[in-house]
C-alpha cells in the first residue's frame, strides 16, 4: 500500500508495457518488480484476492462468482466491469516479484469461463509473504467512492500509518510512482486528493505544503471495515 508498486497514474497516462524497479522491504530486503506497469485497479483486486486466499489452503485457486466481485470492486456488474477484473486479474499474471533466492508472481493460472465460477491461483509465497505483514484494513465503500489514483494510494497509505509524520513531497512522489517531472507538478496532483480525503473523513482540515514537506494529520475517527 505505501509502495510504487500499483502506481497513481490515472487511465488517461498510456501503460508501459514492461517495467523493472527495486522494492526495498527493510534495510538488509530488497525485491525488485519486473512486469507490466501496475495501478491503483489492479492493486484493488490483488487485495481482494489475498484477502480471499487467506481462507483457503496456500496454492490452490481461489474461486469467486465474477458479478459478485465486480459489484464488490467497482460497485456495479456488467460486460465493461468484468473485461476490467479480466485485464487486471491478466496483469498480475504478468508481474513477478523477485527475492534474493526465488521469483514468484502476482497471480498464476486464471479461469475465466462465460458462465459460472472463475478462479486463481496464488502462489504460496505470496499469501504469505502478505499474510506476514500488518493487517490494514480499509472501507472498501469508502475506496469506491475516491477518485482512482492519488486519493485511493493516498488512503491506503495513511490507514497504514500508526502517525501521520511530516513528509517530504520528494519522497511520497516517488513512493506512489507518480510520473509528475517537478515536485510543484505532483504537489498539484496532491492538493485535490488531500481534499478528497478531508472531506471524506480521513484526514483533518489544515493539510497544508511548506519548503517542500506535506503537514497532515489523521482524522481521529477514520472509517474502517
Amino acid at each position: 500500500l505505501v509502495s510504487r508498486l500499483f502506481n497513481v497514474k490515472n487511465k488517461t497516462t498510456q501503460r508501459v508495457h514492461l517495467v523493472h524497479f527495486d522494492l526495498i522491504g527493510s534495510s538488509s530486503k530488497v525485491m525488485s518488480y519486473s512486469g507490466p506497469e501496475l495501478r491503483q485497479p489492479e492493486g484493488l483486486v490483488f487485495m481482494a484476492l489475498v484477502n480471499l486466499a487467506r481462507n483457503y489452503a496456500v496454492g490452490t485457486a481461489v474461486a469467486f462468482e465474477p458479478a459478485k466481485m465486480c459489484d464488490a470492486l467497482y460497485g456495479y456488474s456488467d460486460s465493461r466491469s468484468r473485461l476490467q477484473l479480466k485485464e487486471s486479474i491478466k496483469r498480475l499474471m504478468q508481474a513477478v516479484l523477485t527475492f534474493p533466492d526465488f521469483s514468484v508472481q502476482l497471480a498464476q493460472k486464471f479461469t475465466h469461463p462465460s458462465k459460472g465460477n472463475w478462479s486463481v491461483a496464488l502462489d504460496p509465497q505470496i499469501v504469505r509473504l502478505f499474510s506476514a505483514s500488518n493487517y490494514i484494513w480499509l472501507d472498501l465503500n469508502l475506496r469506491r467512492k475516491l477518485t482512482e489514483g492519488m486519493a485511493t494510494w493516498l488512503y491506503g497509505y495513511v490507514r497504514g500509518q500508526s502517525r501521520l509524520m511530516p513528509m517530504r513531497l520528494e519522497h511520497l512522489r516517488d513512493e506512489s510512482g507518480s510520473d509528475a517531472r517537478t515536485v510543484g507538478a505532483f504537489q498539484r496532483s496532491l492538493y485535490p486528493a488531500l481534499r478528497e480525503l478531508t472531506a471524506a473523513g480521513v484526514l483533518e482540515k489544515g493539510a497544508r505544503v511548506a519548503d517542500g514537506v506535506l503537514h497532515w494529520r489523521r482524522a481521529t475517527k477514520t472509517m474502517a471495515a
